[in-house]
């Protein structure tokens, strides 16, 4: 039997597959643990898929008519830049996550691949779970204190993210045909990270979870979604009863007008504002929100100073109406498209990813009324998760047309 020799280009070309491959789940673990390993996971993942297309010959890049719609985004981002103090550092946050949303549609072409990076996110999640658990907890301990806001090693917006975590554990358990080992594992992580979530304090994320549970109810009947709402409906009642923290952060939500976050709120938007009316077009530039706070005279308060408190107004006030417009617009075509795709897709993997499309969504449309969360590790956990919903549309297609 003749040997089938296989060429040096051709063993360059699969090495470069598996190292795009594992860097890329090196860095899906990595996003809410470290900073710079996640950086370096990203550059190694690009770097190797740009070179294997350079070997191969093959530069053919699938962009789907989202990825259109976010690279024009980018584009807008860059105008904003143009008369900026703050230089390119918003274009390079924007350039990472529309290139990761790219690589992930590009890269992914099995459902085993999908898979791997959802382990990839429970695993890092776990980690740091255990690790902002266990700082929160031990430092009460020590102080002999009440337990403290939960922060998660680098992750700059943690309740955002948990809550996004949640509903991709919730949309794939729908799906998937684990073992006993595996159950335990994602069921130990899920509780966690709604202890986690409770001790963020986050008023605004305890009831998004609630309304995306909500919705997996309804539209899956899923009783992960019910046995999630019990755990969190139940640990949000023991904080009441056992934590002066969570009764006030509570008791404040009746009184919203005498809330120093809330009112705090106001003079951040009012300082956007004149933001917006000085720079309508460009905007300040992207990223310049904290260092542009000074001439528009936005006084120290309770609330974070690096952004607007408000999605659209913390857009329009760093990339300006044009920027605003680039953002809403493939905000809007997403909407669209998961409203489409749940009357169309009779694949069930792409139906549990899209509830788990879903449950990112409406965390950041409804968290983006007061907070700019859009950003840093939740925009990058957000892609992550369209980019698998298309990538499982394709497959689905394809088998479609194998049958056919």
């Amino acid at each position: 039997m003749e040997e089938v020799r296989v060429l040096p280009h051709e063993k360059i070309s699969g090495f470069l597959d598996q190292a795009t491959w594992w860097s890329l789940v090196a860095m899906i673990v990595a996003i809410p643990l470290a900073e710079t390993p996640k950086t370096i996971c990203f550059v190694s993942a690009l770097v190797c898929w740009l070179a294997r297309m350079v070997i191969t010959g093959d530069f053919r890049i699938k962009i789907p008519r989202l990825g259109w719609f976010l690279l024009a985004w980018l584009g807008a981002v860059f105008l904003s830049t143009l008369n900026s103090e703050c230089g390119i550092k918003g274009v390079r946050d924007v350039l990472m996550y529309v290139s990761f949303f790219l690589l992930i549609v590009n890269v992914v072409d099995s459902e085993r691949k999908i898979m791997q990076l959802f382990w990839a996110v429970v695993i890092g999640i776990g980690i740091g779970d255990v690790a902002g658990l266990w700082k929160t907890i031990s430092d009460a301990v020590r102080l002999h204190t009440e337990m403290g806001r939960l922060y998660i090693l680098s992750l700059g917006i943690v309740a955002p993210y948990l809550v996004m975590v949640l509903s991709l554990m919730m949309g794939v358990a729908c799906h998937a045909r684990w073992d006993k080992k595996e159950w335990f594992l994602v069921g130990f992580v899920a509780l966690l990270s709604i202890a986690a979530l409770i001790l963020t304090y986050t008023r605004s994320m305890w009831i998004i979870m609630l309304v995306v549970i909500f919705i997996f109810v309804v539209w899956q009947k899923s009783w992960w979604a019910a046995i999630a709402a019990a755990v969190l409906i139940a640990g949000l009642g023991l904080g009441l009863a056992t934590s002066s923290v969570i009764r006030d952060r509570a008791f404040e939500l009746t009184k919203l007008q005498h809330d120093a976050s809330f009112e705090s709120r106001f003079e951040v938007w009012s300082g956007a504002l004149a933001m917006v009316r000085d720079r309508p077009f460009l905007g300040v530039g992207a990223k310049c929100f904290m260092a542009s706070r000074g001439k528009y005279q936005i006084p120290d308060g309770p609330t974070d100073l690096s952004q607007a408190h408000n999605q659209a107004l913390n857009v329009v006030a760093e990339t300006g109406i044009i920027g605003l417009a680039a953002f809403l617009v493939w905000l809007g075509y997403y909407a669209v498209f998961l409203f489409k795709l749940a009357w169309s897709t009779r694949s069930n993997l792409v139906r549990v990813l899209w509830l788990s499309a879903i449950g990112s969504f409406v965390t950041i449309v409804s968290h983006g009324i007061v907070d700019a969360s859009f950003g840093a590790e939740v925009a990058l956990l957000f892609m992550l998760i369209a980019g698998c919903l298309i990538a499982a549309q394709n497959l689905g297609s394809s088998r479609e047309e194998r049958t056919i």
